[in-house]
């Protein structure tokens, strides 16, 4: 578990945690996000990935993309993960996405990939997801929000009971959590030709001694 400060209106930590489990169980060393807003999700995925290059011998990259991000958490963010965040602002996430996923390290098919949607919202969001799937190696795309008629076509969904979700990681939500108990919901949709790469039990990299 990733131990940051709560920022409020951000997504739930037991989701983020659903999230960071399932991009082990597929070994993937690259995220790409769209939505940022205040930043949590970013900071938890960077805080992620300094973990896990102290755990294994991978270098996780994170690479976020945002229309209008405020400045002060442009700020932090490129200061404080300088090593770890690739950072988009001002641009659309259907034309950055692309660029990302057809550069030269992700060319190699081995180079696992996972994507965090958090905007755009609902259909566009699904739009987005199919484009991610056409990259073999885009492992699972999960999207935050999606509305329950939307979510019942992905493969796993966090309210439903995929991962890790005990009620302390959420703790730290407060009022938030009283309007959504279980949370706005983290729906999974998996790369059909790589399902028979997720193990429930065990993770998908071996930590160094």
């Amino acid at each position: 578990m990733i131990n940051i400060p709560y920022i409020n209106k951000g997504i739930f930590p037991s989701e983020m945690n659903a999230f960071i489990d399932m991009a082990e169980k597929y070994a993937c060393s690259a995220v790409i996000e769209s939505g940022i807003l205040h930043g949590y999700s970013t900071r938890y995925l960077c805080e992620w990935a300094k973990s896990l290059r102290k755990r294994t011998y991978i270098i996780p990259q994170i690479y976020s993309c945002e229309k209008q991000i405020l400045p002060e958490v442009e700020k932090y963010l490129k200061e404080t993960y300088s090593k770890e965040l690739t950072l988009y602002t001002n641009e659309d996430s259907f034309n950055v996405f692309p660029k990302i996923l057809s550069g030269q390290s992700f060319a190699n098919p081995f180079f696992n990939t996972a994507v965090l949607i958090d905007g755009p919202k609902q259909e566009l969001a699904l739009q987005l997801k199919d484009m991610c799937f056409e990259y073999s190696q885009v492992q699972f795309v999960a999207i935050h929000d999606l509305r329950k008629e939307l979510a019942v076509h992905g493969d796993y969904n966090t309210i439903s009971g995929y991962g890790p979700h005990e009620e302390f990681l959420d703790e730290q939500v407060g009022d938030y959590k009283t309007k959504y108990p279980k949370g706005t919901g983290l729906t999974f949709f998996i790369n059909k030709k790589k399902r028979q790469n997720l193990n429930k039990d065990s993770n998908g990299w071996t930590e160094q001694e």
